[in-house]
């Protein structure tokens, strides 16, 4: 029997409007850009502790928006080339026209626990109309706002109306983990702590100090950034996490893995001693056995924590200096403090006399104690014109590389200075 080689006309038809449509779905696809995913960086700023922003949007309870959060964020992919960035105003009016020019973000409030904060990086999707939707969190950093001052901030130095005031006038008693069950409260001892003095005057965080914890913030790490100190006789840090640490006992992840951990950044200074080795009695439990300061020790979760790379060692005296107590939290401000802290107390008083004008005080002298404070920080006593990279050698060795070069940190301790004098903040 023979086959019928020849197609009817009408099952042709049928194929023919086939094979038509086929070819148009094909060519939609092909001409149709689909989303694309990228990264933005926040320029809404987030309260740590409401979780809440600065300037709330209004919103419709009736509506389905009210199911978001509202968000400003620049593309890091080439987006926004053609506009300025928002970090490079000059005052806070300037700082918002740029920013609203840049992408809406949106993210639903119930998917993420941890909302974006000012100078996060996060991947998004763009949706159209310049709006983009918020997905998945992938680094900390921060933003560096360097406004020319217009009453921005008031400075008790410069402003008559304001009083100085000292950390004599606001601080609490010192107190070693108030809310637990360790009630011991004896003073840290003195062979590990050095005495800060509970009078120190301090600054206020104005464009002048903020350039300095910047500077060091850069070389050290975010406010969440945390680690667990150098592998005894090995060498490598131990957990170091640069974005976000999440804190429980014996366990620091970037991410939430467990109910009980904190973003570090929300926990109580307390709560990090207890964790960076101190006991009900005061003393570090690291201290205890024969490892050298900075090494890791398994009674320890904690060892460098903040913006600071603040240590063990070092936490109790800087908290004092700043004023704060165990049940404050280690928010950005109270890191801050205890920065300037760090700076201004009595601790390195080479650094902090030079800083605020004596002439008792060489500026190679105030950059070593700099650097014996940072081990992000050049030491100038081993600087060699004819050694190539030695102006960039850390005090600490051991495997530590100054992220600034000598001329860096005079440039900016210079500034700094100049700007104190100005101010009047000097001795």
């Amino acid at each position: 029997m023979s086959i019928n080689k020849y197609v009817p006309r009408s099952i042709q038809n049928i194929k023919d409007r086939l094979e038509a449509y086929n070819e148009s779905i094909t060519r939609k696809l092909f001409s149709t850009e689909l989303e694309k995913t990228f990264e933005v960086i926040i320029y809404t700023y987030i309260d740590p502790d409401t979780k809440t922003p600065t300037r709330p949007e209004d919103e419709d309870p009736d509506s389905n928006t009210s199911e978001y959060y509202y968000y400003k964020a620049r593309s890091l992919a080439g987006h926004h080339d053609h506009l300025e960035r928002p970090e490079r105003a000059k005052n806070v009016d300037k700082y918002e026209r740029l920013r609203n020019a840049h992408f809406q973000a949106i993210m639903e409030k119930k998917s993420e626990e941890d909302l974006p904060q000012l100078g996060d990086v996060w991947l998004a999707t763009e949706v159209g109309a310049n709006l983009v939707t918020l997905t998945t969190k992938k680094r900390s950093g921060s933003i560096s706002l360097k406004f020319e001052t217009q009453n921005e901030a008031k400075d008790a130095h410069t402003n008559p109306s304001e009083p100085v005031v000292t950390n004599g006038d606001y601080q609490a008693p010192f107190q070693m983990f108030p809310d637990s069950s360790d009630t011991a409260q004896e003073g840290v001892p003195s062979a590990l702590q050095p005495d800060y003095g509970s009078n120190t005057l301090l600054p206020p965080v104005d464009a002048s100090q903020r350039k300095i914890l910047d500077f060091i913030s850069k070389g050290e790490g975010s406010y969440n950034a945390s680690n667990n100190g150098t592998k005894y006789k090995v060498g490598g840090i131990v957990n170091s996490i640069g974005g976000t640490s999440y804190v429980a006992e014996n366990l620091v992840t970037s991410t939430k893995q467990r109910s009980d951990q904190k973003l570090l950044s929300t926990m109580t200074l307390g709560e990090i001693k207890r964790l960076q080795g101190w006991n009900s009695n005061e003393k570090l439990r690291l201290w205890n056995s024969t490892f050298p300061s900075g090494y890791y020790k398994n009674t320890r979760t904690l060892f460098a924590v903040g913006a600071y790379q603040i240590i063990p060692e070092t936490f109790p005296g800087a908290q004092k200096a700043a004023g704060l107590i165990d049940s404050d939290i280690y928010n950005n401000d109270n890191q801050d403090k205890m920065g300037l802290g760090l700076i201004y107390g009595t601790k390195r008083p080479k650094l902090r006399d030079y800083l605020k004008g004596s002439d008792k005080y060489t500026l190679e002298q105030a950059q070593l104690d700099f650097a014996q404070e940072w081990a992000s920080l050049p030491d100038p006593t081993k600087y060699s014109a004819n050694t190539a990279g030695s102006d960039k050698l850390s005090y600490y060795g051991k495997g530590n590389k100054a992220y600034h070069t000598l001329s860096q940190v005079a440039k900016v301790l210079k500034e700094v200075r100049a700007s104190n004098i100005k101010n009047g903040f000097t001795v």
